[in-house]
C-alpha cells in the first residue's frame, strides 16, 4: 500500500466515526505507503493508501486523522497508520471522528463504496496498554512535551471545584496537551453546593464545549442525586460528561446506588509498592475490576506511588487507572483492558475499545 497526499476536499461523506484517542489501523495491507496529510500543518488531514492488486486493489482514504507512516513505508493489514486528530476546528466543529472512505479501484472520490462491508473480516489490531497523568493545580505547571516523550498518552486536569474554584493551571494544560495531541479531558471535583452554578464555573473555565468532562464524585460529594443534577446541568450547557471517577469506597458511603447508567465508570483499588505504571499494574483479571453498582468499572485507579520513567522519581500521589478505555490522574495511575471495537467519541462515552489506557502521577 502506498500512502500520498491529495488535495483538500472541503465536504466529506460521513465515516464511522470513532473515540479521538483510538488509533487508525490500516484494513488492507499495502506494497508501500506514500503518505500525506492535509488540512494541517503536515502530518495532520488525510492519509491515502494505494492497495496492491495481490490484496484486492483500490484505495483507502483516512480523514481528520494525523498521519505516523511517511511517504512510501510499507505498512500491513491492521498496522496502526495515523491516530485521530483532537482538534475540532479541522472537521466542521464536531467531535474528533475519522471519516474512511473505500475507492475499490483507483483513486476517484466519485467511486467511493459504503465502508462498512468492504470491512467485513478486517484484522483488530493487538490490545495494548496506554497511560497517561491526572493533573491538578496540586502539581503546578506539568511540562506535557515530556509526558509525551516518555510514551504517555493522555492526561486528564482538573478544571473548577464547587462554585467557586478554578484551576489556574488549566487553561495551560488544555492548550499544550491539544498542541501536541495528547487525549485530554477536564474534570470538576463536586461539592455539595447549587448544581447549576457548578455547572456555569466548570463550563466557563473548561473553555471549549468540544472537551469531553469528567466528574469527580467523592469526599464532599453528596448522594447520587448531586451527582446527577451536576452532570444534567453541565449536559445542559454543551458539555459531554464522558468519565465518572466513583470509587467503591464512596459508593458504599452512600448507600451503594445504581451506577448502571453512570458514564465511564472510574474505579480505585491500590497496589502495594513502588514502580513504573506498566509495571504496576495488576492486570485485565485484578479483583479491582469487580463489578459495583450494577456495572462494571470501565477505569482501574491502580496506584498512588507511581514513577516517571526519565526522573526515576516518585510523585507525590501518584495513582494509576485501568480500564476498557481508561484515564489517569497525574496524582494517579490508570490503565484500561480492551475489548472488541470502539466506534463511539470520547465526546459521547468512553467506549469498550481495543486499547488498555493506564496513568500515574509525579
Amino acid at each position: 500500500m502506498m500512502v500520498s497526499m491529495r488535495a483538500p476536499i472541503s465536504d466529506f461523506p460521513a465515516g464511522q466515526p470513532t473515540s479521538r484517542f483510538t488509533p487508525a489501523p490500516a484494513a488492507s495491507s499495502s506494497t508501500r505507503v506514500p503518505a500525506q496529510g492535509y488540512g494541517g500543518p503536515d502530518p495532520a488531514g488525510w492519509l491515502v493508501i494505494d492497495h496492491p492488486a495481490e490484496v484486492g486493489g483500490g484505495c483507502t482514504e483516512y480523514g481528520h486523522i494525523i498521519r505516523e507512516v511517511a511517504r512510501g513505508d510499507h505498512v500491513t493489514a491492521g498496522q496502526r497508520v495515523a491516530r485521530i486528530n483532537p482538534d475540532s476546528a479541522t472537521n466542521g466543529g464536531v467531535a474528533p471522528q475519522l471519516h474512511l472512505s473505500v475507492m475499490p479501484r483507483e483513486y476517484n472520490p466519485d467511486t467511493k463504496v459504503d465502508p462498512i462491508p468492504w470491512l467485513a473480516g478486517a484484522l483488530e489490531p493487538p490490545a495494548r496498554t496506554i497511560f497517561g497523568p491526572d493533573i491538578s493545580n496540586n502539581n503546578g505547571v506539568v511540562d506535557l512535551d515530556r509526558v509525551k516523550a516518555e510514551g504517555f498518552d493522555f492526561v486528564w486536569a482538573k478544571v473548577s471545584e464547587g462554585t467557586s474554584f478554578r484551576d489556574t493551571y488549566w487553561p495551560r494544560t488544555r492548550d499544550w496537551a491539544r498542541e501536541i495531541g495528547l487525549i485530554l479531558a477536564g474534570y470538576h471535583y463536586l461539592r455539595e453546593s447549587d448544581p447549576n452554578r457548578q455547572a456555569d464555573l466548570f463550563v466557563d473555565q473548561l473553555g471549549d464545549k468540544s472537551i469531553p468532562a469528567m466528574l469527580d464524585f467523592e469526599e464532599g460529594g453528596g448522594g447520587i442525586d448531586n451527582f446527577w443534577a451536576v452532570l444534567h446541568a453541565i449536559e445542559a450547557r454543551g458539555v459531554q460528561v464522558a468519565l465518572s471517577y466513583i470509587p467503591r469506597w464512596y459508593w458504599e458511603r452512600i448507600g451503594r446506588p445504581d451506577l448502571s447508567q453512570v458514564p465511564g465508570l472510574i474505579q480505585s483499588n491500590y497496589v502495594d509498592g513502588t514502580g513504573y505504571a506498566s509495571v504496576l499494574y495488576p492486570g485485565n483479571d485484578s479483583i479491582g475490576w469487580a463489578a459495583y453498582g450494577e456495572r462494571q468499572p470501565d477505569i482501574l485507579q491502580f496506584t498512588d506511588r507511581g514513577l516517571r520513567s526519565s526522573s526515576r522519581r516518585r510523585s507525590t500521589r501518584p495513582r494509576v487507572i485501568g480500564c476498557p478505555v481508561a484515564s489517569a490522574r497525574w496524582n494517579t495511575s490508570m490503565a484500561t483492558s480492551s475489548a472488541a471495537s470502539c466506534t463511539r467519541t470520547l465526546s459521547v462515552c468512553l467506549a469498550k475499545c481495543n486499547i488498555n489506557f493506564g496513568s500515574f502521577a509525579i
